[in-house]
């Protein structure tokens, strides 16, 4: 008899803070929470989810946030698609992470 197993690894990507966008039209208070809150969820997952290689664990956090962040904890404009999404220039950085992380790179 044959036995087999699966592995799985489960990689959690930061939110990406909020873009930069003009605050004439009474918005801003609301994209300033919401930046304090993403940097709160982000330290949370860095401190529940750390780097370092440990028994058996499974999830991990690429933890590249600081790569996207101009002063502020606003996006920096060149990973803005559209004031809601990145685009892809934000890519180097995963693979950074993913080459420092923990992580069974043979799972990838």
């Amino acid at each position: 008899t044959t036995t087999t197993s699966a592995a799985l690894q489960v990689l959690v990507l930061p939110v990406a803070a909020h873009a930069h966008r003009s605050e004439r039209n009474g918005k801003h208070i609301g994209r300033a929470v919401r930046r304090r809150v993403t940097a709160l969820w982000n330290a949370e997952l860095r401190q529940l989810l750390p780097q370092q290689q440990q028994q058996q664990r499974r999830v991990f956090f690429l933890d590249y946030e600081q790569d996207l962040l101009d002063p502020g904890y606003v996006l920096k404009p060149v990973y803005n698609a559209d004031y809601t999404h990145m685009n892809s220039a934000f890519l180097p950085s995963v693979e950074r992470a993913l080459a420092n992380c923990a992580c069974n790179q043979d799972l990838l």
